[in-house]
């Protein structure tokens, strides 16, 4: 009787390995890698989900097993490559199998599953995926800037035309490619671009917001192997795409990219595994350059983008001594806009949607204070609560806090001002800096050719950076920084908590390798917590080590609660 090799379906660590079964004769034929199967567990030998990860003739264990209880259903949900990934990911961040798992596959759809397989009768199997190109494997993009008009009234950013090609080069040779973006507004103008540019292309949009019925027919439709472009967030690099071509990463310096959910794994992390399983093309596409990107470009592992050919004209107030270092809205700002408004719309870019002591005035009030300095023109504002997408190219001011700026029909804004960029780089976070000039490159990158965008309150590299448009510098100055504090992404980051009293037991126990640093033990609610710097060299190791001790705690020690949060920047 053949042995099936299975992952439970639970976040218990010390149940985070392969359990064997048995396959009775009457499920032979289904029980196959990949597939959904149910088995008794335990003493009371309780029905529990599993996913088959192996198939063989003989058990490695020597005492009787007990039998599959059932198939779920006959569909490989789980493909070969993206178990891999799954291991890979949970041996970088401590985790577990199973946590992963949740990520990559979505919730079964009994109906979308039968009309599936209606259509799909065998399971054939798939060609390999063609070769990536010849050149770099993994590289750096710098899109272009300002807007494009497309038909069905459909504005996109600049950027989107440039990251869709190597995913429609892909396509075109035969493969498939993933596309993964910060957020559902990224996400509906790329596959809006697909739709109208490529109309005759397999798009398969994963998004979580679907309801259970489409997520998993978006799911299923990648599983064929067919020609495809599939886009999404961070949950997206975990889609079955067994002829995965290219990936194109963009914007990976957006703190949504960070997983929330344990075991915690950054989108470019994962896309970096991914990356080196498959040997496919990955590509970062972004106007700014974050510290991660600029390690790797470093180390030589990714090849950094050629100087763009058009750069916007940028003014930073803090070359003008008339202006007044501590105007919020120099004379400089009003000469901008008014001249921006001849020809259609102006962005201003706020530091907050609300007023506080830090930042000030917030988009109410200082909405409130252009609409009266420019009377008669349009005032429009957005912001994560308040969305607006795109605006037409008629004369009105634009004004949103950062990430939320929408598009602006006839290629672009006429002007672009970015208020409160000192209050934005005071903020008490490690990357503070380094997000603030993403935020602003990006939306400088909304203006139209010949726009002109205003920086106000900022002087030094992170002035010459915009001014410039060449982020290299400020991204490896930045790095330099942290490689002399010792903090990421010079080093990774291990934060553990424990239970009071229990946390210096719990990392002796560890037995971590000899280059890892031990910060002071800080006393939190209900317990203590611990950082770890660790070179990447030990990494693996250092990961190893605390997952070990969390399996053993798991099953022996529920009540200290211990837990591993890596790469933990907010801990910072």
């Amino acid at each position: 009787m053949p042995v099936a090799q299975i992952c439970l379906n639970t976040p218990l660590p010390h149940l985070d390995h392969p359990f064997e079964y048995r396959i009775p004769e009457e499920l032979a034929e289904d029980a196959q890698f990949g597939v959904r199967v149910r088995v008794p567990f335990g003493a009371r030998r309780r029905a529990m989900d599993a996913i088959v990860t192996g198939v063989s003739e003989t058990a490695s264990y020597p005492g009787r097993l007990q039998r599959l209880k059932t198939v779920v259903s006959p569909v490989r949900v789980l493909d070969p490559e993206v178990w891999r990934l799954v291991g890979a990911v949970a041996d970088r961040q401590a985790g577990t199998r199973a946590d992963v798992l949740r990520l990559a596959i979505p919730r079964r759809h009994a109906r979308a599953e039968r009309d599936w397989l209606s259509a799909h009768p065998e399971q054939e199997s798939i060609p390999s995926a063609p070769a990536p190109p010849s050149g770099a494997p993994r590289w750096e993009l710098r899109p272009r800037t300002g807007c494009t008009d497309l038909p069905d009234d459909v504005v996109l950013a600049g950027w989107v035309t440039d990251a869709i090609q190597p995913a429609l080069a892909a396509a075109d040779r035969g493969g498939q490619a993933i596309l993964v973006v910060p957020d559902f507004r990224d996400q509906a103008q790329v596959c809006a671009a697909l739709r109208i540019l490529r109309p005759d292309l397999v798009v398969c949009n994963v998004d979580s917001r679907q309801d259970d019925a489409d997520r998993y027919r978006t799911f299923l439709s990648s599983l064929t192997g067919a020609p495809a472009v599939l886009v999404g967030r961070r949950s997206v690099l975990f889609a079955p795409a067994p002829r995965l071509s290219t990936i194109v990463l963009v914007d990976d310096g957006d703190p949504s990219y960070a997983e929330p959910h344990a075991p915690y794994a950054h989108a470019r992390d994962v896309a970096l595994l991914r990356q080196q399983l498959s040997g496919c093309e990955l590509v970062f596409c972004a106007q700014s350059r974050s510290t991660a990107l600029e390690r790797l470009i470093e180390v030589g592992w990714v090849a950094p983008a050629p100087a763009p050919a058009t750069r916007p004209r940028v003014i930073p107030t803090s070359l003008i001594p008339e202006e007044g270092p501590s105007w919020r809205l120099p004379p400089l700002v009003f000469q901008q806009l008014h001249e921006g408004l001849r020809g259609g719309p102006v962005l201003v870019q706020v530091a907050r949607a609300t007023e506080t002591e830090q930042t000030g005035a917030g988009l109410t009030r200082t909405a409130q204070e252009l609409g009266r300095a420019f009377p008669g023109i349009p005032v429009m504002t957005a912001s994560s609560e308040q969305i607006l997408t795109q605006v037409p190219a008629e004369p009105a001011l634009v004004l949103a806090t950062a990430g939320a700026e929408p598009r602006a029909a006839g290629g672009g804004y006429r002007a672009v001002v970015l208020l409160d960029a000192g209050a934005v780089v005071s903020r008490p976070k490690l990357d503070a800096a380094e997000q603030a000039l993403r935020g602003w490159m990006n939306a400088a990158a909304l203006g139209a050719p010949g726009c002109t965008v205003v920086l106000t309150q900022v002087s030094g590299r992170l002035s010459d950076a915009l001014r410039l448009w060449d982020p290299g510098p400020f991204a490896a100055a930045e790095l330099q920084d942290r490689r002399e504090l010792q903090l990421p992404p010079a080093v990774r980051w291990f934060t553990v908590s424990a239970a009071e009293g229990s946390l210096t037991e719990a990392l002796r126990e560890a037995q971590l390798p000899p280059g890892v640093q031990q910060e002071q033990v800080l006393s939190q609610a209900g317990g203590e917590q611990v950082s770890l710097r660790v070179p990447y060299a030990d990494g693996p190791a250092c990961a190893a080590a605390l997952s070990g001790v969390l399996r053993r705690w798991s099953s022996r020690r529920a009540a200290d609660r211990l837990r591993v949060h890596a790469d933990d920047l907010e801990s910072l």
